[in-house]
């Protein structure tokens, strides 16, 4: 992920790093905390990313203080997130897991609603249509759908 001439990654160890903008450094801001980082992404304030993992769970982590944030663990999804969209003019997140269902978080609160729930498919891809004001969706059956994101 790259802002603001910052290269952030992570591992399948679960460790986090900060990269020089030409690649050449690589800075460990996080031991391995997480399981197999799958995602991260800049949230309202540029200075701390969400971080999507295969421990089921969001997490808020502070670039400068170098630390998960205190009461940031989102918790609510069963599985595997596999899918992340981060909503930052809405201050909203949108997930979908392996558990069956897309969760629509509130960024600064943590809490979440289920959107969808469907145990028959996995969803594996999500994206929000700012101009349609709704949710693109992709499951394992390689089908699309809309859905109403209110």
């Amino acid at each position: 992920m790259l802002q603001n001439e910052k290269v952030l990654t992570g591992n399948e160890s679960g460790s986090l790093f900060l990269l020089s903008p030409d690649l050449s450094q690589k800075t460990k801001l996080a031991s391995p905390t997480f399981r197999n980082i799958r995602h991260i992404d800049f949230g309202i304030d540029s200075n701390k990313v969400f971080i999507f993992s295969d421990d089921f769970g969001v997490y808020a982590f502070d670039l400068e203080k170098e630390k998960i944030c205190e009461d940031s663990l989102f918790e609510g999804h069963l599985d595997i997130i596999t899918s992340v969209d981060c909503l930052t003019q809405k201050a909203t997140i949108l997930t979908a897991s392996l558990d069956g269902t897309i969760r629509m978080w509130d960024a600064k609160s943590g809490d979440s609603q289920v959107l969808f729930e469907n145990k028959e498919v996995d969803v594996w891809a999500l994206k929000y249509s700012e101009a349609l004001d709704k949710v693109v969706i992709g499951d394992e059956n390689g089908d699309l759908s809309i859905l109403d994101y209110r």
